[in-house]
């Protein structure tokens, strides 16, 4: 049996932008509820250390915190996952709910 995957679920808006003088070295993005950084490298350790170093710098630009607070923060609230395994770069990305970078 084969599943059949409806072309209206795969739909969407994409809006891109440029931003300078960021301070962030690697791609990024920002959705309604979460702000992601992510990195790639051949050794996957590499890109998740890249990706949260990322990260970091955007929670520190965002909030203030320093570099350490925005370490702790994203230790109890940001989420890591791999982007790709299958060709030599491999990728990971960082995500932060953007809820977690208001209030100060």
């Amino acid at each position: 049996m084969r599943a059949e995957i409806d072309p209206h679920l795969l739909r969407g808006t994409i809006k891109l932008s440029i931003k300078k003088n960021t301070g962030i070295s690697r791609p990024w993005a920002e959705t309604a509820t979460h702000v992601i950084t992510m990195a790639f490298d051949p050794d996957l350790d590499l890109a998740a250390k890249d990706a949260l170093r990322e990260m970091i710098k955007l929670i520190s630009q965002r909030t203030g915190l320093s570099a350490a607070d925005a370490y702790s923060l994203c230790s109890v609230a940001a989420d890591m996952h791999v982007t790709q395994l299958v060709n030599v770069s491999k990728g990971i990305h960082v995500m932060l709910k953007k809820s977690y970078l208001r209030g100060r």
